[in-house]
């Protein structure tokens, strides 16, 4: 499911929610904001997911704050989690060097 989606099924979970409460109908409320919390978050993640894939960069050197980073190499570790272990790819960055070496 993409961001627009998520976005499109939110917008008609509150059209149903706004639709049930017509002619003062006594209703759930706890169940109707569950419902939209969860929507809401669904929604989040998918903008973090849309935001941080445009994010994603694969080049050898990145620059962040004016200090030069070398990619040496790349790693797939496996994280546990309370619910289920899932593998996050990332790349390993060497530290830019503090020292300076003089030359004669």
């Amino acid at each position: 499911m993409g961001l627009v989606d998520s976005w499109r099924e939110q917008l008609e979970s509150m059209k149903a929610a706004v639709e049930c409460t017509d002619g003062g109908k006594a209703v759930d409320y706890a169940q109707i904001e569950r419902k939209a919390s969860e929507r809401c978050r669904k929604s989040e993640r998918e903008a973090h997911r849309a935001i941080l894939s445009a994010l994603d960069i694969d080049v050898p050197t990145i620059v962040i704050g004016g200090l030069r980073y070398n990619r040496v190499g790349d790693c797939c570790p496996t994280h546990a989690r309370a619910s289920s272990r899932s593998r996050i790819w990332s790349a390993r960055l060497r530290w830019p060097s503090t020292k300076t070496s003089k030359t004669s």
